[in-house]
């Protein structure tokens, strides 16, 4: 078995060194952290995690709740988090279930929340005394540090953008949430733009449950169906948009002949839609690496605070210009 030891010799620096490299805990000179690493690899070392474990009071994981493990919104995210995690000798356990037992009897070192539970939920996180950050995309204050993605400047990029290509009509496909920003950034951006807003144009009383493709088809269903007056419409995110599309070429409408399309976040699959779809990059993987290395430092006892991701419009195919 490959000690410590064993790296101290080959990288040719003290065994105070390896250790201070292995639990990241700085004062470190960047040549001897390469050159620990590179021996690491070399030598394929491995920690003992049950021994460190015993030592530092830590279990070295993080649990990471996601409702749609199958959604690749929170893939991406996660893969971001791992990256991370791995670095400083975390391993992220993905969960779809919200069970605070699940907690206590796990033990992990921090919680990253994709989502905030309701608040009574949240209150018995707290109370056990655990880390917590949140991927946030409400208007909600929250008690604990979460990234906020700047959806208000994403619809409107998104909004101005289609304006310039000639739309007038756009719809909106949201969901039933309080205060939803994207809701409201629609309807600020009208008003900016001296149009009169028409509650017909914003679909979201009869979309329920998850954020994903069959959620995103009955909305186009629905829509086409209903012979929407709308020259270009703007999907809450990108697996909803996916689904969208699907349902309108089953109806015959065309994308983006007939109407254009435009949705949100920028997954991996929005490029390999027909037509490549039209969205805002809301930096997903950079979404991951910041919580957990926001949640890392909360572990190692620093003091985090809340930040934002600012949004970028990825123009592709979806979009026609008219007259």
């Amino acid at each position: 078995m490959v000690t410590r030891k064993d790296i101290a010799e080959y990288a040719g620096v003290s065994k105070t060194t390896v250790t201070r490299v292995i639990n990241n805990q700085g004062n470190v000179s960047r040549e001897n952290i390469e050159k620990v690493n590179h021996a690491i690899k070399v030598l394929e070392y491995y920690p003992n995690m049950v021994a460190r474990g015993l030592k530092t009071k830590k279990t070295y994981q993080i649990l990471f709740h996601a409702p749609e493990l199958l959604n690749p919104f929170f893939v991406e995210i996660y893969t971001g988090m791992d990256e991370v995690a791995r670095q400083h000798g975390y391993h992220i356990v993905v969960s779809s279930h919200y069970d605070i037992n699940i907690v206590r009897q796990r033990q992990y070192d921090g919680v990253i929340l994709s989502y905030v539970p309701k608040e009574r939920r949240l209150s018995e996180y707290m109370i056990l005394g655990v880390r917590l950050v949140a991927t946030d995309y409400t208007n909600s204050v929250l008690e604990i540090p979460h990234i906020k993605v700047d959806i208000t400047s994403g619809i409107m990029q998104a909004l101005d953008y289609l304006y310039e290509c000639g739309h007038r009509r756009i719809a909106l496909v949201s969901l039933p949430f309080e205060n939803d920003q994207r809701v409201a950034a629609y309807k600020k951006w009208l008003e900016m733009k001296n149009l009169l807003f028409q509650s017909n144009l914003i679909y979201n009383n009869q979309i329920e449950g998850a954020t994903n493709y069959e959620q995103g088809y009955n909305a186009g269903v629905l829509i086409a169906e209903s012979r929407l007056d709308a020259t270009a419409i703007m999907v809450f995110n990108d697996a909803m948009a996916i689904g969208f599309l699907a349902a309108l070429n089953h109806k015959g409408i065309r994308v983006p002949e007939d109407v254009s399309i435009v949705g949100f976040d920028n997954i991996v699959q929005a490029k390999y839609t027909s037509p490549p779809l039209t969205t805002v990059d809301s930096f997903l993987y950079q979404i991951g690496k910041e919580c957990a290395q926001m949640l890392i430092s909360e572990i190692n006892g620093a003091e985090v605070k809340t930040k934002t991701i600012k949004t970028e419009l990825i123009i592709r195919n979806s979009v026609a210009r008219i007259s």
